[in-house]
């Protein structure tokens, strides 16, 4: 009998090292109650282990505006090791719940394409499909609203190009700012500083005429308000420099042929889950037209095989969800190019083929041998490492890439704008998890000794 109650002591930890501590603890629970009332040495045991860990709904999170007819992505994040999840919506505070979809996998993503009836009081639900427990829903209410005749037009600010990056702060300077939503006045901020107030050439654009020795030497994030307070904020940080220097025209790129060839690229990979990796790829300009970071048409990597596709290896550091970088420098015909970002594995296991080509952005996709794949691995992680400590994130060297915290469909300004990295498990847990182990020590020494 003891030899048996030691055996059980050995798998019950083994088993509380590797999977999830809350259950596990009211089975040990149950256990000593079961031995304690026993009357021989022969038992069979059975363990469920359920999902554990945290959801986090990250958009729709209140005061979005999302039109009746587009397509929206929900998003959250998890900890743990939730396989599947219920997606549902509210449409009025205390209402009855909607079902979108009954289950689908935990990859932190559902497109939906938006249904009536239109209302200002939606909430998102996000729950675990094994554990109902583990849920949660929007911090505040967003609005459905009816799609404008005529097709769908976002109503919010949404940033998608600025030129030039970078000018001398004693030199007179326009800004350019591109994108859609803009309406018949916007407020444009440097730096979460008000500076002016424009009005847009269109809603496709915004001209911002800077005088000479009105920015000091720094850099400074752009974001463009509407009267709502809805906002975006751009992705780079704009330079204001001190000294000549050879800065790239920002009209480059006008004339001229775009065409690359692949000359190398950093080899397939094996990730875990949620894991990141470092890629690389070099093209060789074999148009007639310049390569620029920051022109009327600047140079970027796509995702390709469908063109423009949202990416699930999506990474915080990508210009967007189907742009991870632009090219490192200016690259003349003939001259060689680089493209570095990361890649974050999504929660589905399986053998993945990504897709990228260069692109001369509102010009052309290239041409010539210029289409790049990596065929990305995902396995999954053993439970024991989630207990493991976070590490630093990766980040790719080149070129300097800075994110917003802000979604585009309005909301509060963080500041710093850096970006939230959720923490799986925290020095607290590691203490729980220790503490827990002393107390099973405890009751099966006390079971042995009886």
């Amino acid at each position: 009998m003891l030899k048996q109650i030691s055996k059980i002591k050995t798998i019950v930890l083994d088993i509380l090292e590797k999977e999830l501590i809350t259950v596990l603890a009211l089975s040990v629970v149950m256990l000593g109650v079961w031995f304690t009332n026993a009357a021989t040495d022969s038992t069979n045991l059975s363990f469920t282990i359920l999902d554990s860990g945290t959801i986090t709904v990250t958009a729709p999170n209140g005061a979005e505006n999302w039109q009746i007819n587009s397509t929206q992505h929900i998003t959250w994040d998890t900890t743990g090791g939730i396989a599947n999840v219920k997606v549902e919506l509210q449409r009025e505070t205390g209402g009855a719940w909607e079902t979108l979809v009954a289950s689908t996998t935990n990859d932190g993503d559902y497109p939906w394409p938006v249904t009536s009836p239109a209302t200002t009081t939606a909430t998102v639900r996000i729950t675990s499909t094994t554990v109902p427990a583990i849920t949660d829903s929007s911090d505040a209410v967003f609005t459905i609203s009816a799609a404008p005749l005529g097709g769908y037009i976002p109503t919010y600010p949404a940033i998608d190009s600025i030129s030039p990056m970078s000018f001398y702060y004693d030199t007179a300077t326009e800004l350019t700012i591109r994108g859609v939503g803009f309406q018949d006045w916007a407020w444009v901020t440097l730096n979460q500083v008000i500076y002016s107030v424009q009005k847009p050439h269109s809603r496709n654009l915004i001209l911002m005429n800077i005088p000479d020795n009105t920015l000091s030497v720094g850099t400074y994030r752009v974001c463009v308000y509407n009267s709502n307070k809805e906002f975006d904020c751009y992705s780079h940080l704009v330079n204001v420099i001190a000294q000549k220097s050879v800065v790239p025209p920002t009209t480059g790129g006008a004339e001229g042929t775009y065409e690359a060839t692949l000359v190398r690229q950093s080899p397939d990979v094996t990730l875990k889950v949620r894991d990141e990796a470092i890629f690389w790829v070099e093209f060789r300009n074999t148009g007639t037209a310049v390569w620029y970071q920051d022109s009327d048409y600047p140079v970027r990597l796509g995702t390709d095989n469908k063109r423009d596709r949202r990416s699930g290896f999506y990474h915080s550091s990508w210009i967007k969800n189907n742009r991870p970088t632009l090219v490192n420098k200016m690259v003349l015909p003939g001259e060689i190019g680089r493209f570095e970002f990361v890649m974050k594995a999504p929660w589905r296991t399986g053998k993945y083929i990504e897709y990228f080509r260069p692109v001369a952005e509102w010009k052309t996709w290239m041409d010539g041998r210029s289409q790049v794949k990596w065929v990305v691995t995902v396995k999954s992680k053993p439970l024991s490492e989630w207990f493991e400590k976070p590490v630093q994130p990766l980040a790719p060297s080149t070129p300097q890439l800075a994110k917003p915290t802000t979604p585009s469909t309005g909301g509060q300004i963080d500041s710093p704008f850096q970006p939230k990295d959720t923490l799986l498990f925290s020095d607290s847990i590691e203490k729980i998890y220790q503490k827990t182990v002393q107390v099973i020590n405890g009751f099966f020494a006390k079971l042995i000794n009886k």
